[in-house]
């Protein structure tokens, strides 16, 4: 049972976000974030509707993903359950509209994947949930370092590999322009984006926080000083990285990391 949920919630995470690849766009799973997404934004002031977007794009599904990598390793089982009730919500509401609209076939997809990591954590509350994560062996990784780092794969593993794409397109005098980024800054963007993927992957090895606190700071700095050259559009979206390097600092995180480096 303890697998089925982590595998539940996993998927859950790669259907919500499979639509953010803009060639998933031309396929059946190309429309839920705008049904799920869409409906909340339209009565909300820019700035308001961009930090709700980063929170629900990335937010949930990087602690349902956070929850499930906890559980499959055996080290709690509060964030799979924590994340995938708030999944309930929407999952009903979705339900709600194939209730009304039965002739429109995008509804039950949406209903079906927001429903999976509710599934997981109904599982996660299973009696054999709670005996593999109660082993005395484990050593537990603190949510903080768990969301920090999935968060930072999830938000900046596609941007990296975009950026990537079109430095080479931009090397080979495909794109660029008028109006394009100036090429150092794009490199500089895309280092850091590197660094932040390399430090969350250092985080869930227990080697290093610093990496990625780092990495997360100054992509929030540059995010927000781009976001000011365009006259405060975009703040918004520097809250997410500023708040991984919070995560992956506290103190918690900290401690585990050296205790996870010292030989035991």
């Amino acid at each position: 049972m303890v697998t089925v949920a982590g595998i539940l919630a996993i998927a859950g995470v790669v259907l919500g976000l499979l639509p953010l690849l803009s060639a998933a766009r031309y396929f059946w799973l190309g429309d839920i974030p705008a049904r799920v997404v869409g409906p909340a934004l339209e009565n909300l002031p820019p700035a308001a509707a961009s930090v709700f977007l980063q929170l629900v794009v990335y937010g949930l599904p990087g602690l349902q993903l956070a929850g499930a990598v906890q559980l499959l390793t055996g080290r709690g089982r509060g964030l799979l359950v924590a994340s995938g009730l708030l999944a309930v919500p929407p999952t009903l509401w979705a339900v709600d509209r194939v209730i009304e609209r039965p002739e429109d076939f995008g509804w039950p997809l949406a209903a079906a994947v927001a429903a999976l990591p509710a599934l997981a954590a109904l599982l996660g509350l299973l009696p054999q949930a709670g005996r593999w994560t109660a082993s005395p062996t484990r050593s537990g990784m603190p949510a903080a370092a768990a969301v920090a780092a999935v968060l930072a794969l999830m938000s900046s593993g596609l941007v990296l590999l975009l950026r990537l794409s079109e430095l080479t397109a931009r090397g080979f005098g495909l794109a660029g322009g008028e109006g394009a980024e100036p090429m150092g800054l794009a490199v500089v963007r895309a280092v850091v984006l590197a660094a932040l993927v390399v430090g969350a992957l250092l985080l869930l090895l227990g080697r290093s926080w610093l990496v990625l606190a780092a990495a997360a700071a100054a992509e929030g700095a540059l995010t927000a000083f781009a976001g000011l050259a365009q006259g405060g559009h975009g703040l918004g979206a520097a809250l997410l990285p500023l708040a991984l390097a919070v995560l992956a600092s506290l103190p918690t995180v900290r401690r585990w990391v050296t205790e996870a480096r010292s030989p035991s």
